[in-house]
């Protein structure tokens, strides 16, 4: 598979650390206790869901704003 790139969402959790979400890939999440924890959490649990659609036979989404790392956007939202 190529490599593939998607936006994570890092937000506070009420209770301490972090929540990351993949908003291209439903129910992807991941908790943890500083954003670098959390963002190798989340990593993990895309590369899981993504083996998961292949095995399947289901379509890889595309999340099209997503920006690899090192790169800044072309545009802002």
């Amino acid at each position: 598979m190529s490599e593939m790139h998607f936006r994570i969402t890092l937000t506070p959790d009420p209770e301490g650390g972090y929540n990351a979400t993949v908003p291209t890939l439903p129910g992807c999440i991941s908790w943890g206790s500083s954003k670098d924890e959390a963002n190798q959490r989340v990593s993990d649990a895309i590369r899981v869901y993504l083996a998961s659609l292949q095995k399947h036979g289901d379509p890889i989404p595309v999340d099209i704003d997503a920006v690899p790392p090192g790169r800044t956007p072309d545009r802002h939202v």
